[in-house]
């Protein structure tokens, strides 16, 4: 999934709505720093597909049981 491609779309429709973050939060019934959250986890997830799984394993904080 191209997560870049999403949080575009997302911006291109908001803009052509003449909405802000907030204002655009706000008509989906969420809080803007809500919204902030959710383009960061697609910026995230887009930044995490350019590595392979044992990559990203290395930058993941250790569990400690």
């Amino acid at each position: 999934m191209d997560y870049y491609m999403i949080g575009q779309k997302i911006r291109k429709f908001r803009k052509g709505c003449g909405l802000s973050q907030e204002q655009l939060a706000e008509k989906v019934g969420i809080s803007a720093y809500r919204y902030l959250l959710i383009l960061q986890k697609l910026y995230l997830y887009r930044l995490m597909s350019c590595f392979t799984t044992p990559q990203v394993l290395i930058y993941l904080p250790k569990q400690k049981y």
